[in-house]
C-alpha cells in the first residue's frame, strides 16, 4: 500500500511539473487602422442597459474618415475603441429598442480616463454623452 501511495504521489508531481502554461494574449478592443500620432487619443465608448436590447449611434474615425455608425445590441453591455485626434467632437447616443424604464448609460473614456457620460431611464428617452476633448 505504501508503494502505491508513493507511486501515485510521484506521478502527480511529474504530471504537474511537466506542464507548461501557455501565454495567453489579452483580447484587444476593436480598433481601426488610423495611424497613431502625438496628437492621437485612445477613445472608448461604453454603453450598458439591463434591458439587453438597445440601439447605439456613435461618431468615430475609420480609415481617416469621420463616420456615424448605428448598431443594435442584444446584450447588456457594448464597448467600442478607436484612435481620434484632440479638439474633435466625440458623441455617443443610446436608447432601449422596446419601451422600457430600464436605465441606459453611455460613457466616453479618453486614454483610459472617464471623460463624459449620460443616462436615460424613461421609455423612449435617449442617453447622450458628447464633448470636445482638448
Amino acid at each position: 500500500m505504501k508503494k502505491i501511495t508513493t507511486l501515485a504521489l510521484i506521478l502527480t508531481i511529474i504530471s504537474f511539473s511537466s506542464c507548461k502554461k501557455k501565454a495567453v494574449e489579452p483580447v484587444a478592443p476593436v480598433t481601426t487602422t488610423t495611424p497613431i500620432t502625438e496628437e492621437s487619443i485612445n477613445v472608448q465608448y461604453r454603453v450598458s442597459s439591463e434591458s439587453g436590447n438597445f440601439k447605439v449611434e456613435y461618431i468615430s474615425l475609420e480609415d481617416n474618415k469621420v463616420v456615424t455608425t448605428s448598431v443594435e445590441v442584444k446584450k447588456i453591455a457594448f464597448a467600442y475603441s478607436f484612435y481620434w485626434t484632440k479638439k474633435q467632437n466625440l458623441s455617443i447616443k443610446a436608447y432601449n429598442v422596446t419601451p422600457s424604464g430600464k436605465e441606459v448609460l453611455v460613457e466616453i473614456y479618453v486614454n483610459g480616463v472617464f471623460f463624459k457620460s449620460g443616462s436615460a431611464n424613461a421609455p423612449g428617452a435617449t442617453a447622450v454623452a458628447e464633448g470636445v476633448y482638448n
